[in-house]
C-alpha cells in the first residue's frame, strides 16, 4: 500500500511539472481540464454539451435568431461545477474549440 501511495505522489508531482511545461496559450482548455482535475467522463460530457448547444445555435442562426442569452444560460447551468464559465469560454476560443459557439457565448458573459 505504501508503494502505491508513493507512486501516486510521484505521478501528481510529475503532472504538476508537465502543466508548467505545457504552452498554456496554445492548449488553454486542455490545461483547464488538468488543473481542475476533470475525469475523462466529465470531459466527454463537456464536449457532448458543446455539440448539443452548437446544433441549437446553428438552428437558431439559420432561423435568423440574434438573441442567444437562453443558450448561454443553458451552457452556464449545465457546465460542470469544477469549471469557471468565463475561463472555459475564453480557453475554448483560444484553442479553437467550438469557436463560433464560444464567441456567441462570450458576448453574453458581461450581460
Amino acid at each position: 500500500m505504501k508503494d502505491i501511495i508513493k507512486r501516486l505522489e510521484m505521478l501528481e508531482y510529475h503532472q504538476q511539472l508537465l502543466m508548467q511545461m505545457v504552452d498554456k496559450n496554445r492548449h488553454e482548455f486542455d490545461w483547464l481540464i488538468i488543473k481542475n482535475r476533470l475525469t475523462k467522463e466529465e470531459t466527454v460530457e463537456f464536449f457532448e454539451l458543446c455539440e448539443e448547444l452548437n446544433k441549437k445555435y446553428q438552428e437558431q442562426k439559420a432561423d435568423g435568431f440574434v438573441f442567444h442569452v437562453p443558450l448561454f444560460q443553458e451552457f452556464e447551468k449545465r457546465l460542470h461545477s469544477k469549471l469557471d464559465c468565463k475561463a472555459v469560454v475564453s480557453a475554448c476560443i483560444k484553442q479553437g474549440i467550438y469557436k463560433e459557439l464560444m464567441i456567441q457565448l462570450y458576448k453574453n458573459l458581461s450581460n
